[in-house]
């Protein structure tokens, strides 16, 4: 996008030259355009449609005057200029006569993108290696499985639940103990109070502007119709981005930090009680409180704890109960699976 204040896109003619065009009827080839209009060795007419722009290099300075486009006579098609009234070939007149149509200028290429690298193949000892490994931990896993967690079912597979024993409870509370302290912080100085604590100021981008940075400029050849092209330079604008400055201020507050946690817990016997606290009046306060209840479960060979989401359904389990779990549930701290 450009900026409305910066140098808008320019167009600029760098030269006006001669078409060329080849007669059908004999071997005369690259006639001009403008200057030919029948061929200096057979006579016979230009025909606009195969007018072509010369090769770099080869051009023919034309005259920059420009009356039109040339127009095809209705009678014979032969093309004449814009301000004949009448066809210098047959002397047909030209009211209405329709314009020639313009050559177009081929367009750039596209550049191919070059092929993607073939893949390298895999020798079959590599596949073959890798196929044994994970075979080899899917053998691993399924046996761990089977000898640490339970019984194998009636048919023989492994059992994807296992009984557990309720052995513990416990609950952990903790609160959260915040300070009053100083403390810095950042704003734009024109947004900081006029009464605020400025320890710092520096200079900081603030956002940022276009700026022109020059310009990008293609060729492009334009039929004029007359048997005469335009070379035009296209510009477009470039424009760069460049940092806003403003002044950044570092500003001391007070605020409140959290300086320390204090914790209580305890069994299902004890009651659960938050943490008792002690704060400077004026320079402390509570802060975030959070609670958690965790059960502590027998299974064969091992013991794991795992937490229930209310202090009421924690409650509702009691010691000595025998539960079924998802095997694959059995990890410390995870929500229980009941």
């Amino acid at each position: 996008m450009s900026d409305p204040d910066g140098p808008a896109p320019r167009s600029t003619v760098k030269g006006v030259y001669e078409m060329l065009w080849d007669c059908a009827y004999c071997d005369a080839r690259e006639l001009l355009g403008r200057t030919h209009r029948y061929c200096p060795g057979c006579g016979a007419p230009q025909d606009p449609a195969k007018r072509y722009f010369p090769p770099e290099g080869k051009e023919t300075v034309a005259s920059a005057a420009y009356d039109g486009a040339d127009r095809t006579c209705p009678a014979c098609q032969t093309s004449t200029g814009a301000k004949s009234k009448h066809c210098a070939h047959c002397g047909a007149p030209l009211d209405g006569a329709k314009e020639v149509a313009r050559v177009q200028a081929p367009l750039a290429p596209k550049p191919v993108a070059p092929p993607p690298p073939a893949k390298k193949k895999e020798s079959n000892w590599f596949l073959l290696t890798v196929g044994g490994l994970l075979l080899l931990t899917c053998l691993t896993v399924g046996l761990v499985n089977s000898m640490g967690d339970g019984s194998s079912g009636g048919s023989g597979g492994v059992s994807t639940t296992v009984e557990a024993t309720v052995t513990a409870h416990e609950w952990v509370r903790e609160v959260d103990v915040e300070a009053l302290v100083d403390r810095d912080v950042e704003a734009w100085c024109d947004e900081v109070a006029p009464a605020a604590v400025v320890t710092a100021r520096t200079q900081q981008a603030r956002g940022s502007r276009k700026v022109p940075d020059g310009e990008s400029c293609t060729l492009r050849n334009v039929d004029r119709g007359d048997g005469t092209f335009e070379k035009r330079e296209d510009c477009q604008p470039k424009f760069r981005d460049e940092p806003v400055l403003a002044e950044r201020c570092t500003v001391r507050e007070q605020g409140w930090k959290v300086v320390r946690t204090e914790t209580r817990r305890g069994a299902a016997t004890a009651a659960a009680e938050w943490p008792s606290l002690t704060t400077a009046e004026g320079r402390e306060r509570a802060g975030a409180r959070r609670e958690s209840w965790a059960l502590v479960l027998q299974v064969p060979g091992r013991q794991v704890r795992c937490t229930m989401a209310t202090e009421a359904r924690w409650r509702s389990v009691k010691d000595g109960e025998v539960r079924t779990v998802a095997r694959g549930g059995l990890l410390d701290g995870k929500p229980c699976s009941f």
